[in-house]
């Protein structure tokens, strides 16, 4: 009798236990929501003190950024407070993509540099995987005062608008209006204000709407709280390309592109004599781009002629047609 009652009490026991056992791992592998957890550190890797930094996550890129440019911070869907340099987030959506936002006032022997994460991570590359906790740590980068506010107040731009503008190989906004006059302020209409910049020399890139690009450098200057850059007019310019016929009947169509990335076109047709400068026709490849310095390169179909051309295109219809014979 007492070896059967020994015999139950283990049966129950191993069952008891297999049910603790199974219920933890449930709880492990299902925590109650989908949880982020950011750890942020400063510019040298350091906790952050106190408990004053507001810590913002959006769902929508277009929000972040106008939340970033402007200060304007009520699109965000969740904010908190750095609690000993972590904040936590909880019951998100794990199908939906997520921008951070987080600046941070820090003193330096009794100065303020302002750090923010725009420039290193402020996007959430991958999807939140559903009911686990995902920790993040986020190591903010200093940015002086230095703004910047693109403008155009030139009329011959309108056609181009909207112009997009990047920032340090980083997309940060587009110009939709002209201005009347010079802005003064970050906060003046149509204006692109790009905020809290170092001290040095910057690469931006404007693309207009019709095929305009700017590209250039802006100096931001220690103590100087604001700068404003006019992107001047541009003008175009219109080239002509063409082929003799028995260029084609050899090699097949010549494909054209400009600066290695600009497919401008087709030679399908191929013509006896050089057309004029302005031109029309079925056998020529008119391109019409910003006037400015070009890589032309033409490619047979077969692959066995390239042809490598530099152009400075001028306005209008000053450029001479270019002509690809003569198989390389």
């Amino acid at each position: 009798m007492k070896r059967h009652l020994l015999h139950i009490v283990s049966l129950t026991t191993i069952v008891l236990l297999s049910v603790v056992l199974f219920a933890c791992k449930k709880t492990e592998l299902n925590p109650d929501s989908t949880t982020l957890v950011l750890k942020v550190r400063d510019d040298l890797g350091e906790v952050i003190p106190g408990n004053n930094v507001q810590v913002y996550v959006f769902n929508d890129s277009t929000d972040f950024r106008n939340a970033w440019q402007s200060g304007i911070l009520g699109t965000a869907i969740y904010n908190g407070l750095l609690q000993n340099s972590e904040v936590t987030f909880t019951d998100l959506d794990h199908m939906q993509k997520y921008w951070i936002l987080i600046e941070y006032e820090k003193d330096v022997n009794g100065s303020s540099v302002t750090l923010n994460n725009f420039f290193t991570q402020h996007e959430l590359k991958n999807l939140l995987e559903e009911g686990a906790i995902t920790t993040i740590r986020i190591d903010l980068s200093p940015f002086d005062t230095g703004n910047i506010a693109f403008y155009s107040t030139e009329i011959a731009n309108q056609d181009n608008l909207s112009v997009e503008i990047f920032f340090d190989n980083v997309w940060v906004g587009t110009i939709d209006n002209l201005s009347s006059t010079a802005p003064t302020s970050v906060t003046d209409p149509n204006v692109l204000p790009v905020l809290y910049q170092t001290a040095g020399t910057h690469n931006f890139e404007a693309i207009g709407s019709n095929g305009c690009v700017w590209q250039g450098t802006v100096d931001i200057q220690a103590g100087v709280s604001f700068t404003a850059y006019n992107l001047p007019a541009c003008d175009q310019g219109q080239i002509n390309f063409w082929t003799p016929q028995s260029e084609l009947i050899a090699h097949g169509n010549l494909t054209i592109t400009l600066n290695d990335q600009d497919g401008v076109g087709q030679l399908t047709v191929g013509r006896a004599t050089a057309p004029s400068n302005c031109e029309v026709g079925a056998d020529i490849l008119t391109v019409v781009r910003p006037t400015g310095k070009y890589v032309v390169h033409a490619t047979s179909a077969d692959g066995n002629c390239v042809w490598v051309k530099t152009l400075d295109l001028k306005e209008d219809c000053q450029n001479i047609p270019i002509e690809f014979s003569g198989c390389p």
